[in-house]
């Protein structure tokens, strides 16, 4: 049975982007389809430093990018 994943990227959580999301979420749900809303709202997200340690140790880790709420 598919499920659906909405991910709001929006910093604003239960804003206009939760809000269509949720509406969505709402009829796939009157059609069956179960589904999770995801926000990354409040979440600390770093981006890539071009740093290239990955691509020289070929981790699929980044060295680069710590203390963010993505980082194992």
């Amino acid at each position: 049975m598919p499920t659906a994943v909405a991910i709001s990227g929006s910093p604003r959580r239960h804003g206009n982007t939760d809000t269509l999301l949720i509406r969505a979420l709402d009829r796939l749900k009157a059609q069956g389809i179960p589904g999770e809303l995801i926000s990354l709202s409040g979440k600390t997200i770093r981006g890539c430093t071009a740093c290239n340690a990955c691509r020289e140790s070929r981790d699929s880790s980044c060295p680069g990018i710590s203390g963010d709420d993505f980082a194992p």
